[in-house]
């Protein structure tokens, strides 16, 4: 159906929050607004939150939605990309995360349950522009038990493609 976006310019992290059923030409949309918005800056983070939508994609698309995020962040720049998700979206989420980690050898793609863990994770620290970051670096934020938890929610979306 559609995303919204939301940039934190002080953290550099773009939030993009999916309702309904997201298909190829919604991940488009979402990305061609990112690229095109006055604030946004090579290298931003980037979170997917998943959990109030139903993604529909093909590996293809996958592979062609990461092609198009390296256009605006170089394969070789160090990138951190969370997927906020629920069991429903669990496979796309993986697959999402192996092609990306495999096209693109400095981004770091993480799983999380809650914008909590993946904001913990972003905030923890910083890559070295390196393809070969530590495990303490790429690990859970300390006291995640649980994969699938509830997500409390946001405030502050403003703009929606």
């Amino acid at each position: 159906m559609s995303f919204t976006l939301d940039l934190d310019t002080n953290r550099r992290t773009a939030y993009f929050t999916g309702q309904g059923s997201c298909d190829y030409v919604d991940f488009c949309v979402a990305l061609n607004g990112l690229l095109n918005h006055p604030l946004y800056k090579p290298g931003m983070s980037t979170i997917w939150d998943w959990q109030r939508c139903e993604i529909l994609l093909a590996n293809t698309q996958i592979c062609s939605i990461i092609e198009t995020m390296t256009r605006f962040a170089g394969p070789m720049q160090t990138q951190r990309i969370g997927i906020i998700t629920h069991e429903k979206n669990h496979d796309a989420a993986v697959t999402f995360q192996k092609y990306t980690e495999t096209m693109t050898p400095n981004w770091r793609v993480l799983l999380f349950s809650s914008l909590e863990q993946v904001d913990a994770w972003l905030n923890g620290p910083s890559f070295e522009g390196t393809a070969g970051t530590t495990k303490q670096e790429n690990s859970l934020p300390p006291g995640t038990t649980a994969f699938f938890k509830p997500q409390a929610p946001r405030n502050g979306l403003w703009m929606t493609f």
